[in-house]
């Protein structure tokens, strides 16, 4: 039987577009091993490869489901862990963090362990590996690894944002509204693809390094140089945050660079875990 799939009330973190990036690059850097480890999980399923929209987007869908929210309570914040912006990160204690309450990163090692256990029900392996293609595509969106006093990871800011209709708030901005300039007017296949053209062996290389800890703690770094560059804290209470046509421009580049990272890096999170 599929996974149940509910409409959801609202947009997180990269949108529908965005996690569909991410699972499409993902999708072609598995391993032999992760693929054939793949395929037979979701073997029978509606959902054939980790790069469909509905499987990279289930996480968030799920939220309006009442069986699933008992099966899986507080899954709402499985979808980040908020590290403060003007933390030391070299004192910083990511453990933790991530030890106190649900978060991201307690969601991603509890399904990790589902996902390459043999024994477990297969319903449980395929819900496992629809989390776990989520929450790491979240966390390449940097404000799912950081807040500025208290925001909610950007929520609590209003900004105003050139061809949008009345205030957005800043999470928004980096959910959809980036992504949605840089993919312009391709679809996403076509887009992805583009992002695999601009993608060089050492690029593949660097954005592989690391730990999904290290990775956390990169986009934590872009959200500092770049998401809450020039952003007032008073637009947090205040007025909002006038975005210029330049700031979009550049907002949209990193951007790009996140899903590819995020694609990257789901891929070599998969390929790791089916090692073994």
């Amino acid at each position: 039987m599929g996974a149940m799939i509910a409409v959801p009330d609202r947009v997180w973190a990269w949108g529908k577009d965005g996690h569909e990036v991410v699972g499409k690059i993902a999708d072609k850097f598995l391993s032999p091993e992760a693929k054939k480890a793949i395929d037979e999980i979701l073997k029978d399923d509606q959902f054939q490869t980790i790069g469909d929209t509905r499987l990279t987007s289930w996480a968030d869908f799920i939220r309006g489901s009442a069986v699933l929210k008992r099966k899986y309570p507080n899954n709402d914040k499985f979808h980040y862990l908020d590290i403060d912006v003007e933390c030391d990160l070299a004192t910083y204690d990511l453990e933790k963090a991530a030890a106190e309450g649900e978060n991201a990163l307690k969601a991603l090692r509890r399904f990790r362990k589902t996902l390459i256990d043999r024994e477990a029900p297969l319903q449980d392996r395929r819900e496992a590996l629809f989390f776990i293609c989520h929450i790491v595509g979240d966390l390449h969106q940097p404000l799912h690894c950081s807040e500025r006093t208290a925001d909610k990871g950007g929520n609590l800011v209003q900004t105003l944002v050139p061809g949008q209709p009345g205030k957005v708030n800043l999470h928004k901005v980096w959910d959809t509204v980036m992504v949605l300039r840089d993919i312009g007017p391709l679809t996403v296949p076509d887009y992805t693809t583009k992002l695999l053209e601009e993608m060089t062996p050492e690029s593949k290389t660097a954005d592989q390094k690391g730990k999904i800890e290290d990775w956390m703690l990169d986009s934590h770094r872009v959200c500092r140089e770049s998401v809450y560059k020039g952003v007032a804290k008073a637009a947090q209470t205040g007025e909002p945050h006038q975005y210029k046509e330049e700031d979009l421009k550049a907002g949209a580049t990193v951007a790009r660079r996140q899903l590819a990272k995020g694609g990257l890096r789901l891929a070599a999170y998969l390929n790791e875990a089916f090692k073994e």
